[in-house]
């Protein structure tokens, strides 16, 4: 966005503000995570969150220098990513009942590994083909996960055995 010299009439180094101002007012929508899954399931707010993320990606490419990129894109992110991290909340509860929060800790542990692999991935790709191409590269990927995932792959019941006793 800031490449493409920002949004009309805000200073193009506000950029990076502006868009985690429009992030966080939209993350907010993370605090109904639990209504949405009692209204439409598990598996069908997984498929929504990573299209929401793969759109939020996807209009960066296309739209990077205008307000109708930059407020869908960071809302989106900011709703996906407030919600995905509710949701990792009541799954690790649910599915780890006797040690919820060491499967939560375990959960994002495992998102800030991919945090820091795959801005330095997306760095060499964007170096190599550009920002856009890396941009669309990444939408694929939660693009692909919603397209792919089953109803099975999301489990809410404890699975036997997944540390059910205390020792």
């Amino acid at each position: 966005m800031l490449d493409s010299g920002g949004v009309a009439g805000v200073p193009v180094a506000a950029t990076p503000a502006v868009v985690f101002v429009v992030y966080g007012v939209f993350g907010l929508v993370g605090l109904l995570a639990g209504r949405v899954r009692a209204m439409i399931g598990l598996p069908r707010l997984l498929r929504l969150l990573m299209m929401a993320g793969a759109l939020s990606v996807a209009l960066v490419a296309f739209a990077p220098g205008s307000w109708l990129g930059l407020i869908p894109s960071a809302g989106l992110q900011g709703v996906q990513v407030m919600m995905t991290s509710a949701v990792l909340a009541f799954w690790s509860e649910r599915l780890f009942p006797l040690l919820p929060s060491f499967s939560f800790t375990a959960a994002l542990l495992a998102m800030a590994g991919g945090s820091i692999l795959g801005p330095a991935i997306a760095g060499v790709v964007a170096d190599a083909y550009g920002a856009g191409t890396m941009f669309l590269g990444a939408a694929t990927l939660p693009a692909a996960t919603a397209l792919l995932l089953r109803d099975r792959h999301a489990v809410e019941q404890p699975l036997r055995g997944a540390l059910m006793a205390r020792p």
